[in-house]
């Protein structure tokens, strides 16, 4: 078996020094610390990888549907706009555009709805238990703990 080996940080002072200095820089940081989860999910649903999605070349039918896929949720689901979309995946902000037009032109079709519909919910939930927010209150259940 072939394991790659985990770079330890030395110290808090290391972790930190990775973080960008300049204001204007800490939106696209947390953009693209947030939009990790989806090419992720992505690839799973899609059997296909990062690499593929974010080639340059169109690909095939899949790898375009894949990544017109992830480009509209990261729209829909962390609210990004097309330009930021367009420089985390290498693409045209009029690309993303047209991405995210033919995936909600897709939603006519019932399993592509229920298919969209279900990953906008795992990826919120996600994405709160990775950021620590609870849905529904504090207890975790949304109910009164009385």
């Amino acid at each position: 078996m072939n394991v790659m080996p985990i770079k330890l940080r030395k110290s808090r002072k290391d972790t930190l020094s990775h973080l960008p200095a300049d204001p204007e820089d800490w939106s696209l940081f947390v953009v693209r610390n947030r939009l990790r989860l989806v090419p992720s999910f992505v690839n799973c649903v899609f059997l296909t990888r990062d690499a593929h999605i974010m080639s340059a070349s169109r690909g095939k039918r899949q790898l375009s549907a894949a990544r017109h896929t992830l480009h509209y949720l990261s729209h829909v689901v962390f609210g990004v706009n097309f330009t930021q979309l367009g420089k985390f995946t290498y693409r045209d902000r009029t690309s993303v555009a047209n991405g995210c037009r033919r995936i909600e032109d897709s939603r006519d079709d019932p399993s592509a709805d229920k298919l969209l519909f279900f990953s906008e919910l795992a990826l919120n939930e996600m994405d709160n238990h990775m950021h620590g927010q609870v849905l529904g209150g504090q207890n975790g259940a949304g109910l009164d703990p009385r």
